[in-house]
């Protein structure tokens, strides 16, 4: 797919914002560490700097990309940042720990299990609430190993100050949890060393606003095709004679219409109506002052409405118009 820069109108300030910061990142993609990101993540990544107020330019949040996939990260600092920005951020408890004798090689002899730090959020209501983050050693701590390229081991901070490191975890955590719409999705450093999410999976890559606009113009585009399709549909069948004959409307009993039968031929006459007088009257050109007489003399002071059939008879023999 062809990478173009998101338009806007600028009409949202949050999306002309962001992508004045877009526009600013351009030009330092290799200074800042973005140079692998593709046009539509880096749109995205200033999106998110505009929305958790972090500075990209000084490295309070950043994009790093594994296996194809970006996420975005900052330190305990920008995260207490972004939540004492809310307004809502009422602090946090020193962390408390769960010590483990797992003697595993790989950790130092002394480490904590689990870290545990309640982070406090005031709502508007002015009621207080707490939210415990936690983090886990086995699941965050790096492997023990030093690459080719390295100078030290990719775990050393955590060797260094093991605690620190999982209780810095443990607090991102529950700043996630008390602040979810200003630092959902958004890890710090520490979290991401192992490339895993607290919950030990790989974070996946959130779609840039390119690439779901494109998806949803793509199914609105597929979704029109399907409205405009033609369906060949068969040939009607010719409506057999027998069928023409027994209903006086076939061709819409032949498209699902209530059928009216034909009725037989009958050797008495129709019976006599207005209409029928009337047309009787014009085809015999009867003089008027006699069909007016003769209409007083039988309905009398009676309406139209109230004249039965055979007042209309009556009238017909009177004219001698048959029976």
């Amino acid at each position: 797919m062809t990478e173009t820069a998101l338009q806007t109108s600028y009409t949202d300030p949050d999306v002309a914002a962001a992508m004045l910061v877009y526009e600013r990142l351009q030009p330092l993609q290799d200074v800042l560490g973005l140079k692998d990101l593709t046009i539509p993540e880096m749109q995205l990544f200033a999106m998110v700097a505009q929305h958790t107020g972090l500075d990209p330019f000084t490295r309070q949040i950043y994009a790093i990309k594994r296996g194809g996939k970006v996420t975005h990260q900052t330190g305990i600092d920008g995260y207490r940042s972004s939540a004492e920005r809310t307004m809502q951020y009422a602090g946090s408890d020193e962390a408390t720990y769960e010590e483990c004798a797992c003697g595993d090689e790989g950790s130092p002899a002394d480490h904590p299990k689990i870290a545990r730090v309640v982070v406090r959020r005031i709502l508007a209501s002015g009621h207080v609430i707490e939210q415990t983050g936690v983090a886990r050693w086995h699941e965050l701590k790096p492997e023990h190993k030093k690459p080719q390229s390295a100078y030290d081991f990719l775990d050393a901070m955590w060797w260094r100050m093991p605690f620190n490191q999982l209780a810095k975890c443990a607090e991102a955590n529950g700043l996630r949890k008390a602040f979810p719409r200003v630092l959902g999705d958004v890890y710090i450093a520490e979290e991401m060393e192992q490339a895993r999410t607290i919950e030990g999976e790989v974070a996946p890559a959130r779609k840039s606003l390119t690439e779901r606009a494109a998806e949803k113009a793509a199914a609105i585009g597929a979704a029109e095709r399907v409205e405009a399709r033609v369906i060949d549909l068969p040939e009607p069948e010719p409506i057999p004679a027998e069928v023409r004959e027994l209903y006086v409307n076939a061709e819409e009993v032949a498209e699902g219409a209530r059928p009216v039968l034909r009725l037989p031929p009958s050797d008495e006459p129709p019976p006599w109506t207005r209409e029928r007088l009337h047309a009787a009257v014009e085809k015999a050109k009867v003089p008027g002052a006699l069909v007016t007489t003769t209409f007083n003399d039988v309905a009398g002071t009676r309406t139209r409405a109230e004249l039965t059939e055979a007042d209309w008879r009556e009238m017909a023999l009177r004219l001698g118009l048959g029976a």
